[in-house]
């Protein structure tokens, strides 16, 4: 292996950031949507809506978690590789499962009094007035996992890395060898993002042609095990780390193939709901595990043969991308309140809810979390505030 663990992947790593980030573009929208969710997805809808929400919402999802996990995947083969099964999850337990508690508790009840206040202003024009009415009579934590519900599968995904470890390496030697050519041989094919489809259309089908988001405390086993196998990628695309500079070949054409089938995908999406048959599951689920493969390589490469070197800007962006995405839910639901007795066009009002969202996390990191004990548990350790001139 030409690459050692402690090798520092840029790229992957920026990565892993913007798709985190990306995240707060998709909960931007949600409100202005069209379509009519399930109840208690969302907290709250705006009058005004735009078709284009929805393909901002779909669009992203295709693609967005999934390119994630498999950059989760491969740090956490890293760490492993660094520090042993017990650091890693030393490692992990500090910068995954205590943020997730920490967060989840004090983000929950702020969610919940934002969305009130959302929906007041709404409604009446005057959100304090629902949120004074609400208090005391419904409850202030939910049994969801927010939007943390990401860092809740980790969970179980490094636990099960944990616990694979010793299964596969008892092994037979001629097993795991055979498994490692079969592997490094497909990712030599020029339709190896089709060949990696394969298996996640099929878990596509039972959740009706897209992966779901599962963010209650007993998620459905065919959710983990969809997002599992994208942890799984990353973490051989590590053991076999050889093989991230080829990620660059054919980068632009495989991204422009995904992003090309991104809108047919979401209209398969539209076609494929709660009473359709089989026939468009089928097509949705090919389309959405086609569209997310030609991404996953096609985005990943373009970030190894763009951004595989420091450069202090995105260097400051990708250590602010988790406190960014771990508080701004609550604004998606205060701002767009605020915007609410206003008849303006939805598409402007998330762009509104971005300018203004997006500012405010990152004072708040600047000041409040980047050389403080909040960033010690976040980023790994205090950086200094101003943006540095060179990466260490």
């Amino acid at each position: 292996m030409t690459a050692t663990p402690d090798e520092r992947y840029f790229a992957l790593d920026g990565l892993r950031a913007t798709m985190m980030l990306l995240g707060i573009v998709l909960h931007a929208s949600v409100s202005y949507i069209v379509t009519v969710l399930p109840d208690n997805a969302w907290g709250y809808k705006d009058p005004n809506t735009t078709v284009v929400a929805d393909f901002i919402l779909l669009g992203i999802h295709i693609f967005r978690m999934p390119i994630f996990f498999v950059m989760a995947g491969f740090f956490a083969a890293l760490l492993m590789e660094r520090y042993g099964v017990g650091g890693m999850l030393r490692n992990r337990a500090s910068r995954v499962l205590v943020p997730f508690l920490v967060f989840w508790t004090l983000l929950s009840p702020l969610i919940i009094l934002a969305a009130w206040f959302a929906n007041g202003q709404a409604a009446t024009g005057n959100g304090l007035e629902m949120i004074q009415a609400n208090l005391g009579t419904a409850p202030l934590w939910m049994d969801s996992t927010l939007h943390l519900w990401f860092l809740y599968f980790l969970i179980w995904f490094y636990l099960a890395a944990a616990l694979a470890r010793p299964a596969v390496s008892a092994l037979p030697s001629s097993w795991r060898a055979a498994g490692a050519a079969a592997f490094r041989s497909v990712m030599g094919w020029r339709i190896r993002a089709l060949v990696f489809a394969v298996p996640t259309a099929v878990v596509l089908i039972p959740q009706g042609g897209s992966l779901q988001t599962a963010n209650n405390f007993t998620p459905a086993v065919i959710s983990l095990a969809g997002y599992l196998t994208f942890f799984g990628f990353g973490w051989a695309v590590f053991r076999h780390r050889d093989l991230v500079p080829t990620l660059t070949r054919d980068a632009w054409f495989q991204t422009i193939l995904g992003a090309v089938l991104i809108p047919v995908s979401v209209i398969a999406q539209f076609r494929a709901g709660p009473d359709a048959s089989l026939g468009p599951v089928l097509l949705a689920s090919v389309l959405g595990a086609s569209c997310v493969w030609f991404l996953i390589f096609g985005i990943t490469g373009l970030f190894m043969r763009y951004l595989d070197r420091p450069i202090p800007r995105v260097r400051y962006l990708t250590d602010a991308a988790y406190w960014l995405y771990l508080i701004h839910l609550p604004f998606m639901f205060l701002v767009p309140g605020l915007l609410a007795p206003y008849n303006i066009p939805a598409l402007i009002k998330i762009v509104i809810v971005l300018a203004v969202v997006t500012p405010i996390t990152l004072v708040t990191y600047h000041y409040l979390v980047r050389a403080t004990i909040i960033g010690v548990m976040l980023n790994g350790r205090r950086y200094p505030r101003q943006v540095p001139a060179s990466v260490a």
